[in-house]
């Protein structure tokens, strides 16, 4: 194999667990120094937590303070260690950890690595050196590789989770990159601005080895000292790249010929990404076609002064074809204490620049005292019901979230995100159309609609997801439900009189519906007339 260095693109804090699992290590919180303040810091926690259900739940597993003290950091016997470099092999719940501290006693860095048994709560230490290795998991249990270090050449195997190394490949030079699916495969990437990047890609451990040129249009170069990665996909031959432009946009590239040909599946918004409190990661599942996109900022807050990390994951599927959801975790002090947040919320585009919100109430043993509903951060509104209309927006893009309060004080702290333009042009709610009414609301379950000189033709109602519950078109009571205008009798003589057909009853001049049978809510009635649409809302107790 030809000398290469490779960007060591894969230090990650993220890696895969098993199908719809993932691991994050990244701060939890930290405090600022009282006489100091920032950037100087006295307490700065980093933790590990296990991300599952695609994203929607994520528990902290393991923490520890960065400014542990030597005497308190024995790599030999202690089993204290600091989340950093995550990697995972196929075993569920075997957690692998590169760390890397400087050591005033010894006057130099020491990089360790560390294995866990139980899903990162409890960690055993492997060996250390003094400077950096890098680490690969396979899609096999306890099989994981060390690549060359600053003293050693050569790649070493272990199949028993790191406890033993055997030489497994006399290189002379640096590889990173990404384990696939065989063995012996993986997937490199190297390059530099402003020449083409490439992809490696072996089976045997670049014994032989493709090499494929990327395109510029996936894959730019070093952005501020940030490298394109590598991934590697659920099926054979799958692989993705990420990179940073020079529009601060992120781009995730896709391809299921081993790098032959791509397409981008995600396109961030246009993003200063070198801010130091935000950033991007990416991440494949082992389902096919499942991606996540995690964005973490650092929030600050006032009491106690300092900062929280707050993250948020976008579940995709299809190949990006399908954004699932978004959700997101305020990772403060008290997160371990966090009770169960709303992670199912739906909005819909309603009437006349209207947003309506729908979500279910939390599997939670504690009753729920109240919800805190929030448009793009600014709390709109507290209530007990588990929907909201926001009325009258102007046109533009909103995004939503919900947080539980529970009775016993505890207030929820993970919740899901949903984003939705308002740009309104059709035809809206109008007041008094055609001499239209409709009455009584609220409502029991009856509901007249109330018709003056216009013929009705269609009566449809809607919920707050825009779903249709009920529909009866006016075939056969198209002359019930105007006027005469020859002043003939009515065929009806009186309301009790009118006739019922599946919820549907004709007047002389009008129509009544039996929404009995839907749930309590806010619903809406689209009522078509000859010449116009009209919208009413009622709310059904």
């Amino acid at each position: 194999m030809a000398t290469v260095n490779f960007v060591n693109a894969q230090s990650r804090n993220v890696t895969r667990g098993e199908v719809g699992e993932m691991y994050l290590s990244g701060y939890w919180y930290g405090n600022y120094n009282p006489d100091w303040g920032p950037p100087v810091f006295d307490t700065l926690l980093k933790a590990l937590y296990h991300i599952t259900d695609y994203g929607k739940k994520a528990t902290l597993q393991y923490y520890a303070d960065v400014f542990i003290q030597d005497e308190d950091y024995p790599y030999f016997d202690s089993t204290v260690t600091v989340p950093a470099v995550i990697i995972a092999d196929a075993t569920p719940g075997v957690l692998y950890n590169r760390d890397s501290r400087y050591s005033s006693k010894l006057g130099e860095w020491r990089q360790s690595l560390w294995v866990s048994f139980d899903y990162g709560q409890t960690w055993t230490f492997r060996e250390q050196d003094r400077a950096q290795k890098h680490y690969k998991s396979s899609n096999f249990e306890g099989l994981i590789y060390r690549a060359q270090g600053m003293y050693e050449n050569g790649v070493f195997k272990s199949t028993d989770y790191g406890e033993t190394w055997q030489l497994f490949r006399d290189f002379k030079h640096s590889v990173t990159g990404e384990c696939g699916l065989d063995s012996c495969e993986l997937f490199g990437i190297t390059g530099s601005s402003p020449e083409p990047w490439m992809i490696y890609h072996t089976y045997d451990w670049y014994e032989t080895y493709t090499i494929t040129p990327i395109d510029k249009q996936y894959v730019f170069g070093n952005m501020s000292g940030i490298f394109p990665d590598v991934y590697r996909g659920a099926l054979p031959g799958e692989v993705y790249v990420s990179s940073w432009f020079p529009d601060w946009t992120y781009k995730i590239s896709f391809s299921a010929d081993t790098g032959h040909t791509f397409r981008v599946v995600y396109h961030s918004d246009s993003l200063y990404f070198a801010n130091e409190r935000q950033f991007f990661r990416f991440m494949s599942d082992r389902e096919a076609g499942v991606f996540y996109i995690i964005y973490g900022e650092l929030v600050e807050i006032d009491e106690p002064w300092g900062i929280y990390e707050k993250v948020c994951i976008s579940h995709y599927a299809d190949y990006g074809e399908t954004l699932v959801g978004t959700y997101c975790h305020d990772l403060m002090m008290h997160y371990p204490e966090s009770c169960a947040g709303v992670l199912d919320m739906e909005a819909k585009v309603q009437g006349n620049n209207n947003v309506a919100l729908q979500w279910s109430p939390p599997q939670a043993e504690q009753p729920v005292a109240a919800y805190y509903v929030y448009r793009n951060d600014t709390l709109m509104a507290v209530l007990q019901q588990t929907d909201y209309l926001d009325e009258d927006l102007p046109n533009g893009k909103y995004t939503y979230h919900v947080r539980v309060m529970y009775a016993d004080g505890c207030e929820s702290l993970s919740y899901n995100t949903v984003k939705v333009v308002v740009d309104f042009t059709g035809i809206g709610n109008v007041t008094n159309a055609g001499g239209i009414i409709v009455y009584p609301n609220p409502t029991n379950g009856m509901i007249n609609v109330q018709c003056l000189m216009i013929n009705v033709q269609n009566v449809e109602v809607f919920d707050l997801m825009g779903r249709k519950v009920f529909e009866q078109k006016a075939e056969g009571a198209k002359a019930e439900s105007r006027r005469q205008k020859d002043n003939s009798p009515p065929l009806f003589p009186s309301f009790g009189g009118a006739g019922v057909v599946d919820g549907w009853q004709a007047k002389p001049d009008g129509v009544v519906i039996n929404i009995s049978h839907l749930p309590p809510g806010l619903y809406f009635v689209r009522i078509t007339t000859e010449n116009s649409v009209v919208v009413r809302k009622v709310v059904k107790q």
